[in-house]
């Protein structure tokens, strides 16, 4: 029994280490492509808690009213710390939506001290966060995030 190369149907030895190559190349291209061109995940959550913790500690003080600021966090699946994010409240789910940090970075925690005098016990809060430097109403809708309900913490 020889031991005989394939070949194909002209006769050239057919290497099958190269077809590998090329499938392997083919799926490490069409892989690469889907991370690029997928959209970002982007979520963001709300603080809703009843009261708050170690606030001082944390160099946080509560409104007039007992109040204190709803912590807001915004994860996303990319690795560039240089996103930009936006984030908005409104004082319903629908709107209307009102710019209230213009910069920050994910996966870090920031406090929505926008307007923190006026805020009530039991007031709730609606907030979206944008990835990019577009406005909410300009940005696509795959760089808006989920709609992030919170309230602020009361003094105990």
């Amino acid at each position: 029994m020889k031991n005989e190369l394939p070949v194909d149907k002209n006769c050239h030895i057919i290497n099958n280490m190269n077809i590998y190559r090329k499938i392997f190349a083919i799926l490490l291209f069409l892989g690469m492509s889907a991370l690029v061109f997928s959209a970002p995940n982007l979520n963001l959550k709300a603080s809703q808690n009843e009261y708050f913790e170690n606030a001082e500690a944390r160099g946080l003080n509560a409104s007039k009213n007992g109040i204190y600021p709803v912590k807001l966090t915004v994860t996303i699946n990319v690795n560039d710390q240089t996103v930009y994010i936006k984030i908005y409240r409104a004082e319903a789910p629908e709107g209307p939506y009102s710019l209230i940090i213009d910069y920050m970075q994910p996966n870090e925690e920031y406090f929505d001290l926008y307007d923190i005098e006026s805020m009530q016990p039991g007031q709730k809060y609606y907030y979206k966060a944008v990835l990019g430097k577009q406005s909410l109403k300009k940005a696509a809708p795959e760089n808006v995030s989920n709609v992030a309900c919170g309230w602020g913490a009361v003094k105990k």
